[in-house]
């Protein structure tokens, strides 16, 4: 089940730190429109660099680009590297903790986005 979206903007930073449940499904979106201008993406890319998570259901529409990822336990490294229309490739990357369901964690972001 896709039950929370979260979007990090480009321009902001290279890297977001996210926290997740295990076993969720969630879908993680790069709005990438604020970063390109006029630009177009013509490939988007996601990578797990390190850890135990699967990604599914890649789009890349408008200057959004999106995975859903779910894992276990553990922290992970993901990244999105995009080309643009005029040939630039530029990636952002994402540290995902997975935190134990049964274990509360005072590092658990309750769906408020707060980083660790």
């Amino acid at each position: 089940m896709n039950i929370v979206k979260r979007t990090f903007n480009p321009l902001l930073a290279k890297i977001f730190r996210f926290s997740q449940s295990e076993n969720a499904l969630l879908k993680y979106s790069g709005n990438w429109k604020p970063a390109i201008g006029a630009l177009t993406i013509s490939t988007s890319a996601w990578t797990v660099e390190d850890g135990t998570v699967t990604l599914s259901s890649e789009a890349n529409s408008a200057g959004i680009t999106s995975v859903h990822i779910t894992g276990s336990v553990g922290e992970s490294t993901i990244t999105n590297k995009v080309t643009l229309s005029d040939g630039q490739i530029d990636e952002r990357i994402i540290k995902l903790k997975i935190i134990d369901n049964d274990i509360p964690s005072i590092d658990d972001d309750y769906g408020l986005g707060r980083r660790w």
